[in-house]
């Protein structure tokens, strides 16, 4: 599965139009964190369930303070309701 939009510099854009620099840390040393989120799609209610968001983000943070990353939102921000507003779930090739 390609991505179709990726989260770059506080918003969605086209995957196309994502750059990163060959001399981000990253890149040339393969630094990177990341958490993977479980969730499950209720059928009835059409609707994604996420097992221990807050959790989730909690250790994102910090596996990234470790690692001298600066993330832009807090645990909180990234918990709200708000934060899914736009449509990030892949579900057998809907979106929702």
């Amino acid at each position: 599965m390609e991505a179709k939009e990726l989260f770059m510099n506080g918003e969605f854009v086209p995957a196309a139009h994502g750059t990163i620099s060959v001399r981000t840390h990253g890149f040339a040393y393969g630094t990177g964190c990341f958490e993977g989120i479980r969730g499950y799609w209720n059928e009835s209610e059409q609707q994604v369930y996420l097992f221990r968001l807050r959790e989730h983000f909690e250790r994102l943070l910090r596996s990234c303070k470790i690692l001298q990353i600066t993330l832009p939102y807090t645990v909180d921000q990234y918990t709200s309701d708000a934060a899914y507003d736009t449509p990030c779930v892949d579900l057998g090739g809907r979106r929702i």
